[in-house]
């Protein structure tokens, strides 16, 4: 018998593994290291969660992302991809990326519907779009500051162009709170990290898996901060994802986040989900 509470997830959001190249300064990797270890989701926990979404109508968006970067380690990621397509064979799939990795090479199999990347170097229109063009393809579009490129027989680019000159911050479930500086770019926390005046909804939404199986109740939020630890929602490692989704632990959470007079402390000052405020005018 199929579970009800899968029709409210539009997203699944899976950590495949640790390994992330970069120390950016506006991510709690520039203080916690992923860089010299890599540590994998294993493969019979990750099919097992996967078996249990199929049997319960997962039909939702799958996407590769969270605190690490896919594609560092490709040999994981293409198993990852070839297990997800065995299992839930329609789903959209997507991967978030820095874009360091980004080649004719290592995106050589990579059979996913999208892959989102971002320029952190501010290397500018040019520069991406003839990184681009060594793929067979077309530029769909550009807008929003994004060049959208389809590769032939393969996925859909969407790449951010000069992000830190557009961008605006989350505060990352309260670890960051200093201003922020990257490429000499001040980038803004959005809007001014002010004290969040609307319920969130994330948590009954979404489905978030760290790489050690931990399921979070946001993307901002990671077992390995201590002020988040108490809010670990369950570990698909020795639970089911069914069971872990319906437990008090996340009832609790998503009643707190419906009402701002409960909100927890790493919710205090999130403006996810509510839209940017622009500056009056004179």
């Amino acid at each position: 018998m199929k579970n009800n509470i899968l029709k409210k997830i539009n997203r699944l959001d899976v950590e495949i593994h640790s390994k992330c190249n970069r120390k950016c300064s506006f991510c709690p990797n520039s203080d916690i290291d992923r860089a010299s270890f890599n540590v994998r989701l294993d493969n019979t926990v990750f099919i097992k969660l996967l078996k249990s979404l199929k049997a319960n109508g997962f039909s939702s968006h799958i996407c590769f992302s969270r605190f690490n970067e896919p594609l560092a380690d490709l040999e994981n990621l293409k198993t990852k991809i070839e297990i997800t397509k065995k299992f839930l064979s329609k789903n959209h799939i997507s991967i978030i990326s820095n874009g360091d990795f980004f080649s004719v090479k290592n995106l050589m199999g990579i059979n996913v519907d999208r892959v989102a990347m971002m320029d952190y170097d501010c290397k500018g229109r040019n520069k991406i779009l003839a990184k681009l063009k060594n793929f067979k393809g077309h530029l769909v579009s550009e807008e929003n500051n994004t060049l959208y490129y389809q590769i032939e027989d393969g996925p859909l680019v969407s790449y951010k162009l000069n992000w830190p000159r557009h961008a605006t911050l989350e505060d990352r479930g309260g670890y960051l709170s200093e201003p922020i500086k990257h490429r000499s770019v001040n980038i803004p926390y959005r809007n001014n990290r002010k004290l969040r005046d609307k319920p969130c909804y994330d948590t009954e939404r979404r489905i978030t898996i760290e790489y050690n199986g931990n399921v979070m109740p946001c993307c901002h939020m990671r077992g390995d901060i201590e002020d988040h630890k108490e809010y670990i929602l369950g570990n698909i490692v020795n639970d089911d994802i069914i069971n872990i989704l319906n437990n008090d632990k996340r009832k609790s959470f998503i009643r707190q986040t419906s009402d701002t007079k409960t909100l927890p402390l790493p919710c205090k000052f999130c403006q996810k989900g509510i839209p940017r405020e622009l500056p009056e005018k004179n």
